[in-house]
């Protein structure tokens, strides 16, 4: 599949293509120097074409593949390529009140 990753406030959204025959989608993510070829830790199966990844942290890059999965644990696809996205900071936000009253 073709993967896109959104990054979000502290998250990161995955979108994929559907894959013919596929019944499943296994995804894993990575993060460090090595990108996507050391340490990858499956997040977790879904039949959605999407998947949002959270409580991440800001400013970090992490790694994802996805792999289609037919109806058997021995029929599988190729994975997609190796996507990469940083999440970002939610911006502080404050609420300022005049401390004076205007007559």
């Amino acid at each position: 599949p073709v993967v896109i990753a959104y990054p979000g406030f502290g998250s990161v959204r995955l979108t994929w293509n559907g894959i013919n025959g596929a019944s499943s989608y296994a995804i894993f993510r990575t993060e460090g120097p090595k990108g996507c070829h050391a340490g990858k830790i499956k997040l977790t199966e879904t039949t959605a074409t999407f998947y949002n990844d959270k409580g991440l942290q800001a400013g970090r890059e992490y790694f994802y593949i996805v792999i289609p999965k037919g109806p058997s644990s021995s029929c599988f696809g190729p994975s997609s390529q190796c996507t990469a996205a940083v999440p970002i900071e939610l911006p502080e936000v404050k609420v300022l009140c005049p401390t004076e009253k205007i007559v």
